[in-house]
């Protein structure tokens, strides 16, 4: 241990040596305080001159105390006490009297001290800890263990959070944790619970407070330095070359005192479009410093308000631990009442619950409705709602910093919710997103969605507040006119903007919030020509045909569905074949002689099978229909959706006969007119109803062939024809067994 210098001692401790333990116990709260003093057992070195260290304490001490208990002045004491009035006289040595909490009587001091303010130990008020600190530093308590940084001023638009701020206290107070996340989504009331704590709640339960922002995120290295300088009462200036070190220097002050800390918006600090909660390039040791007060005896608190939630927090947390966070959500309605009512929407017919409601009860943004509500509708609420723009610009960059700050995946997902309008479970989402996305990858996505409080969920799964719901609505609308404008395919091609799957409700929803406000933009850009939009439709189809091929996202569904929905666009002759259709809702659309060869139509819904049905068949389970047609095509449908699940080609003329292999319907049978001209073709074909892939065309009966059937084992299949004959044909060798002539 270095050994100090005269200048680094704040005060000399003079006392009668039979009042030592007292002595010591105030020396020792003292340096819990930042203050050193000097006493003689700690300071004077065995085996030299004890007179001299004395003296020359004496001369360069900033303050003095003396102190006096039931045992009097001591000799000694007597002689240091002449020193100091020496002292005082020379260069207004400040000399503080001190009475200890044994003294039984005033005691009869130098005359120069009798006129000074003492510091009485056996009285509770006022502090006498907190006067002999003053008497020292020259620094009031309340100005000594409060740095209130950038705390805002004014709270008073707080209502509510009566429950929070309990628990708040219970956890800090009464259970001593040590790191305590408030968390939740921007505007929701973070920062303003954080000071009510800081400043109403607690402000005689520690002996220092500090409170610093990161909105502009500062360095790691600039905040450690503030706490500790401050902790220090300004006495460690010089702080370790590195951050591990200085979050050493700061424990001990965190153990040595009981200090609130508060560190507000560490979102700044935090790196956007990642995993949930790593941080930004070069601010890595704000995880250290969190990781190490979360994890080290102290017996303090740090406070960090997030819209995110730090990783260490997360690994650290435990619900009866000494690291918790507690996730903020809207105020409940009495306050939100009270609120609204105080920013001058008065309760008229209830109508404020409405606004409370439609912004889930977000202070930031109620405060700027009311506003505008109050100043340009004249209070009146449904006035208000008759207008389409419920968004202003301080609650759109709101929105918007944190849609933005969401990784790739995760901005995916939220646009999937606001598509479908209500709780989508995993096992949809999945389904939803072309991307390779994991299961896994999906689950930590939607962790990580629900720890930034962007996202709700339920029993059923996973939707969006009312707020985020419209807003990522009107991005989406806008950013896909946009795509099609300028020809840059992004959301058009990865999100549909209806689902033909969906119940019809929802449908309905998407078509009115989604497929026609698009419409309408588009009409905007092109001076409301269609057949200008029709134009550009068809230059994204040629453009990226080739691409669209080979694979399965929604552009061609989405361009379809647009078509369908513009007012005078005929789709005769309309070239859709080798694409990939997704969620085409077709039902009612005129498709006489629109080209859907060797298209995958997946998830299209039709009102009626293409062209003319010639042929049908029920599966043995009654789920699935099979329909064959005069351009040679077999459709299988999904009978209770009412959705095309397989549009199988690979005949060349009418479909006569279609059958479905018992018990299961696995296997599939179907025959069509023979060739023409000379030409030779298999007529008679078998598919897989699972997979849709052809298992094989059966050869030797190659003229028409008008039915076929299976054996009710499955075993076997017959055909006949205009040959007159009737094969009998082994299915699982998929070989002709037995052929009878039929005379007529």
């Amino acid at each position: 241990m270095e050994k100090r210098t005269t200048s680094d001692f704040d005060v000399f401790l003079c006392h009668n040596s039979n009042d030592k333990p007292l002595v010591k116990h105030i020396a020792k709260k003292l340096k819990e305080k930042g203050i050193i003093p000097w006493l003689d057992e700690w300071e004077l070195r065995p085996g030299f001159p004890w007179q001299e260290a004395l003296e020359e304490q004496i001369e360069q001490i900033k303050s003095a105390a003396v102190f006096v208990g039931k045992n009097g002045v001591g000799p000694w004491e007597n002689r240091e006490l002449r020193a100091f009035l020496d002292q005082f006289v020379k260069r207004g040595l400040p000399v503080i009297p001190v009475i200890l909490s044994d003294c039984e009587e005033v005691p009869n001091l130098p005359l120069f001290l009798r006129f000074m303010t003492w510091v009485d130990f056996q009285k509770n008020e006022p502090d006498p800890m907190k006067q002999l600190i003053w008497g020292i530093t020259g620094k009031r308590s309340t100005d000594n263990n409060l740095d209130r940084g950038e705390a805002p001023d004014d709270i008073s638009d707080f209502f509510g959070r009566i429950e929070e701020l309990r628990e708040l206290e219970q956890w800090i107070i009464g259970d001593k944790c040590r790191l305590v996340a408030l968390l939740g989504m921007g505007g929701i009331g973070k920062t303003a619970l954080s000071v009510k704590f800081f400043f109403k709640s607690i402000q005689n339960k520690f002996d220092y407070r500090i409170w610093r922002s990161l909105r502009e995120a500062p360095c790691v290295e600039k905040i450690l330095a503030d706490l500790i300088k401050f902790l220090s009462n300004q006495h460690e200036t010089e702080l370790p070359d590195t951050v591990g070190e200085s979050v050493t220097r700061l424990i001990h002050y965190l153990q040595r005192s009981r200090c609130l800390l508060v560190l507000d918006n560490a979102e700044s600090i935090l790196q956007g479009g990642t995993q949930l909660g790593q941080y930004r390039e070069g601010y890595e040791g704000y995880g250290t410093l969190i990781q190490r007060v979360g994890e080290s005896w102290h017996q303090s608190c740090l406070v960090i308000t997030s819209r995110e939630k730090p990783k260490e927090v997360a690994k650290l947390e435990e619900p009866s631990g000494l690291v918790r966070s507690l996730e903020l959500q809207g105020l409940k309605d009495d306050a939100g009442q009270k609120f609204l009512n105080k920013k001058g929407l008065t309760d008229v017919n209830a109508q404020w619950k409405r606004v409370f409601d439609y912004y889930s009860g977000n202070p930031f943004a109620l405060k700027i409705v009311a506003s505008t509500i109050r100043n340009l509708f004249d209070g009146d609420i449904d006035k208000f709602f008759d207008q389409e723009a419920r968004f202003f610009d301080d609650i759109l960059n709101l929105l918007e910093q944190q849609v933005n700050r969401l990784s790739e995946v995760g901005q995916s997902v939220m646009y999937w919710l606001a598509i479908n309008r209500e709780a989508t479970a995993i096992k949809e989402l999945k389904k939803d997103i072309i991307a390779p996305v994991s299961t896994q990858e999906l689950i930590e996505t939607l962790d990580s969605l629900k720890r930034r409080s962007l996202i709700e969920c339920n029993t059923v799964g996973f939707t969006l507040q009312n707020v985020m719901m419209e807003y990522l609505t009107d991005r989406f609308v806008s950013n896909i006119a946009e795509e099609i404008n300028t020809q840059k395919i992004s959301l058009l091609r990865s999100h549909s903007l209806i689902k033909a799957t969906a119940k019809d409700y929802i449908k309905e929803n998407q078509i009115r919030l989604l497929l026609k406000p698009i419409i309408a933009l588009l009409l905007e850009f092109y001076y409301n020509n269609e057949n200008e939009i029709k134009k550009q439709l068809d230059r994204i189809l040629s453009i990226f045909r080739d691409k669209l091929r080979l694979e399965t996202g929604y552009t061609a569904g989405n361009i379809l569905n647009i078509l369908c929905w513009l007012q005078g666009i005929d789709l005769s002759g309309y070239n859709f074949s080798h694409l990939f259709i997704r969620q085409a809702y077709l039902e009612n659309i005129s498709l006489r002689n629109v080209n859907f060869s060797h298209s995958n139509l997946t998830d299209s819904v039709f009102s009626k099978p293409f062209n003319v049905v010639f042929a049908i068949a029920y599966s043995p389970d009654g789920k699935t229909l099979v329909t064959g047609h005069n351009d040679g095509k077999i459709c299988l449908w999904d009978i209770k959706e009412g959705k095309q699940i397989i549009n199988w080609e690979g005949h060349d003329s009418w479909i006569n006969s279609v059958a479905f292999c018992p018990p299961n319907g696995r296997i599939l049978a179907s025959s069509s007119n023979g060739g023409s001209g000379g030409k030779i073709v298999q007529t008679l074909k078998l598919w897989d109803t699972e997979t849709g892939s052809l298992i094989k065309s059966l050869e030797g009966q190659f003229k028409t062939i008008h039915s076929v059937a299976f054996s009710p084992d499955g075993r076997n299949l017959a055909s006949g024809g205009v040959d007159c004959k009737i094969r009998l044909w082994d299915v699982i060798l998929q070989e002709a067994i037995t052929e009878t002539f039929l005379k007529l």
